[in-house]
This record gives C-alpha cells, sequence and structure tokens, in this order.
C-alpha cells in the first residue's frame, strides 16, 4: 500500500476513534521519511475580562522555569455518569502535555512544592502532533506566571487556553483574545 493511501487508511481509523474529543482539523506533513499527522483540539473554557476574575478562578498561582516537557494519555474522566468538567459519558485517553516546573514564588495556593507538574490538552505522540488550538506557548528553559486550579489525583491544569500562562520573559506580550496583563495580576498580589 502506497504511503498516501496508508496516511488515509490512518486517518480513516483515527475520526473513528471515540478517544480524541473536541479535535477538529487533521493535517498530513512530511517531515524528511517521516509523516506526522496534526490534529487541532479545541477545548471550551471561560474568557475573563478582569485579572482579578482569573485569580479568583484558580486556586494556584505561581511563577517559575519549565524544566520538562513530557506527554501522556490520560484516562481523565473524575464521576459516574457523564462527568462534569469533561462531558464524556464512559472513561476515555486523552493526550496531555505535562509541564514539569521548578517554582520561584508561589502567589495563591497552599503548596510547599519545589516542583509542580501542570497538565494541558495535546502533545507530540510517535507520528501525530495534538495541537490545542489559541494555546500560549509554553517552552522549556522558560519561565512564567501560571494560573491554574488544582484536582485530587490529578495535575493541575491552566485555567483556561489564552489568560493562564504570562512569559516573565516578555510581559507586555498577549495573545489576540487576553486584554489582561502579567503586571495587572502581579498587582493584585501587593
Amino acid at each position: 500500500m502506497g504511503k498516501k493511501w496508508g496516511c488515509f487508511l490512518i486517518l480513516i481509523l483515527l475520526s473513528g476513534c471515540g478517544n480524541i474529543p473536541n479535535t477538529s482539523q487533521m493535517s498530513v506533513e512530511s517531515f524528511g521519511q517521516a509523516e506526522v499527522i496534526k490534529q487541532v483540539m479545541i477545548e471550551d473554557y471561560p474568557m475573563y475580562d478582569t485579572a482579578q476574575n482569573l485569580v479568583d478562578a484558580a486556586d494556584l498561582v505561581f511563577t517559575g522555569k519549565v524544566e520538562n516537557i513530557t506527554y501522556e494519555m490520560m484516562d481523565i474522566k473524575m464521576e459516574s455518569g457523564p462527568d462534569s468538567m469533561t462531558g464524556l459519558e464512559e472513561a476515555s485517553k486523552v493526550p496531555y502535555t505535562i509541564f514539569e516546573i521548578k517554582v520561584s514564588n508561589i502567589y495563591k495556593g497552599n503548596t510547599t512544592d519545589e516542583t509542580i507538574y501542570l497538565k494541558r490538552p495535546g502533545g507530540n505522540f510517535d507520528t501525530i502532533v495534538y495541537e490545542l488550538e489559541g494555546a500560549t506557548p509554553i517552552n522549556q528553559g522558560e519561565e512564567y506566571l501560571f494560573v491554574a486550579q488544582t484536582f485530587e489525583n490529578f495535575y493541575p491544569s491552566l485555567v483556561n487556553v489564552d489568560q493562564a500562562v504570562y512569559d516573565l520573559n516578555a510581559p507586555a506580550v498577549l495573545s489576540e483574545d487576553n486584554t489582561i496583563t502579567l503586571s495587572q495580576i502581579l498587582l493584585l498580589f501587593e
């Protein structure tokens, strides 16, 4: 079977899988010998109109340096019946990126951990790259302010896609949808 037919078959099989929630676009890209399937994930997060509302939605606000980035397929269903957070009826594996962050400062939250592991949907798995639409970039070796929610027996999660991560080395850079600045958040803790 030719490469194009093999990719077409993979796309058909993936589109029939029930374990890839909220996905929209797929594309196939070639990198040398390897073909990579890009899968765009769309998540519905609340948007906040003020720094105070954003911080109020979180139970963990901290700064730190991203030391490592890994990927896990995780079953995130937290209750029996339809899960109120995910809408999933049954247990399902979802791709996540896990950020290992060396903590600099805790502004809000009850943790004494020197390292926090934070999860966000998406990640790289073999030949499939799951991209979270509109997500603020998070790079290894860089320092950020994170606005997150904690969960019992799960990694903390960012409160939304583009208002929960602020690059400490580029504090004025905002996304198209975000009007809240790093300085507005930090002023709340003075």
